[in-house]
């Protein structure tokens, strides 16, 4: 657990540093609106839909997903992505990601701490491909807002580019989530990126999902 602890306050630092670096450089935003719908289709697999869009990155995708529980301690999160970029600069972008994920969870009363190993294969139509390892690690607390059920967290995500063997992304975060009634609820998460090669970015991820 000694590891585990040192990690969590790891995350929780790099969080208070990062969000306090926002008054000391300009750095851009941008937001991804993420609409979609849910379905638990058994006890132990739930699958979801969304669209995509951010204006930033004048980008828009397609994102499906299951979330499989083997044990109540390991989820397998399969995803897939459709994406398209258009801009009146540069020629048209279309490009296919794969994501195989394993999370593994823990929780205690109302908190709850998980860790997902995702594989990210990227695949761009007409360019050459690129391929990640990204390791997050999440601490989330739940309670009772105005009688909605209301998880505050935070995380830290790396990611590792195999192209170029190198450590080259680091997503630090918080976010906040809530059920507005029995089948709709909201999450709206802060991200700061570092990106080795696209430097610093604001991220905004705002997602409202329909439950079946």
């Amino acid at each position: 657990m000694a590891p585990l602890a040192s990690r969590i306050k790891l995350v929780l630092l790099l969080s208070i540093f990062q969000y306090a670096s926002l008054a000391q450089k300009r750095t851009p935003s941008a937001a991804w609106l993420f609409p979609g719908v849910s379905w638990q289709q058994s006890k132990n697999v739930r699958l979801q839909g969304q669209l995509g869009y951010n204006h930033y990155f004048k980008m828009g995708i397609f994102y499906p997903q299951a979330f499989i529980t083997v044990h109540k301690n390991i989820i397998l999160n399969p995803a897939y992505i459709y994406a398209v970029q258009k801009s009146e600069e540069a020629p048209t972008v279309q490009e296919h990601w794969l994501f195989n994920a394993i999370i593994f969870q823990a929780a205690r009363k109302q908190l709850l701490v998980d860790n997902r190993n995702l594989l990210w294969n990227r695949f761009t139509v007409g360019a050459s491909s690129t391929h990640y390892y990204r390791n997050r690690l999440r601490v989330a607390q739940s309670f009772k807002a105005w009688r909605a059920t209301t998880r505050l967290y935070v995380y830290d995500e790396i990611f590792y580019l195999f192209n170029h063997k190198n450590l080259s992304r680091n997503r630090a975060a918080v976010g906040l989530s809530s059920e507005l009634t029995s089948h709709t609820y909201v999450d709206v998460t802060y991200i700061r990126q570092w990106d080795r090669y696209a430097g610093r970015l604001n991220l905004f991820f705002i997602t409202g999902t329909l439950q079946l």
